[in-house]
C-alpha cells in the first residue's frame, strides 16, 4: 500500500474516532498536546508541578469533576515529596483523608461527596516517581 494511502486510511479512521468520541484528539495533535489538554479537563485532583501524564497507561472517563477511572503520572520528585504534596493539597480541593500508607509505595485515600480517590506514589527510574490517581464512586450504604 502506498504512504498516500496509509496516510489517508489512518486520518478517515482519526476522523471516525473524533465524532463517535467527545474526548479523542484531533488528527495531527501531539502528544505534548494532548498530555496538556488532558491534565487540565481534571481540576478536582492535585496534579504535582511539572508532571507528565501517561497517555498508554490513563484511562478516562468523563471531564471535570465527575470523571472516573485512572490517571498515571510521571515526575521528577521523589516519593517523600509527592506524598506530603498529596496530603497537603488534596484537602484543599475538598477531599478528606481517608487512610494513608507511607511505605516505598505510598497509597493515600481521599472522600469527597459521592467519589473516592486512591493515589499511589512509587518510585520509578532513578531520579523520579510514578503516580496512580484511581476515581470511582463511592458505593451507596447498605440497608
Amino acid at each position: 500500500m502506498k504512504p498516500t494511502a496509509v496516510a489517508v486510511c489512518i486520518a478517515f479512521a482519526a476522523a471516525g474516532c473524533a465524532q463517535t468520541a467527545s474526548v479523542s484528539p484531533t488528527v495531527g495533535a501531539t502528544s505534548a498536546a494532548i498530555e496538556s489538554e488532558g491534565l487540565a479537563r481534571f481540576t478536582d485532583v492535585a496534579v504535582p508541578p511539572g508532571a507528565k501524564m501517561d497517555l498508554d497507561r490513563s484511562l478516562l472517563l468523563g471531564a471535570a469533576e465527575s470523571w472516573t477511572g485512572r490517571l498515571y503520572l510521571d515526575t521528577s520528585q521523589s516519593v517523600n515529596e509527592l506524598f506530603e504534596f498529596y496530603r497537603r493539597t488534596m484537602p484543599k480541593l475538598g477531599w478528606a483523608e481517608l487512610t494513608v500508607i507511607r511505605a516505598s509505595t505510598s497509597i493515600l485515600t481521599f472522600v469527597r461527596d459521592d467519589r473516592v480517590a486512591t493515589v499511589q506514589v512509587a518510585r520509578s527510574g532513578l531520579l523520579g516517581s510514578s503516580v496512580s490517581i484511581t476515581v470511582a464512586p463511592k458505593r451507596g450504604q447498605q440497608q
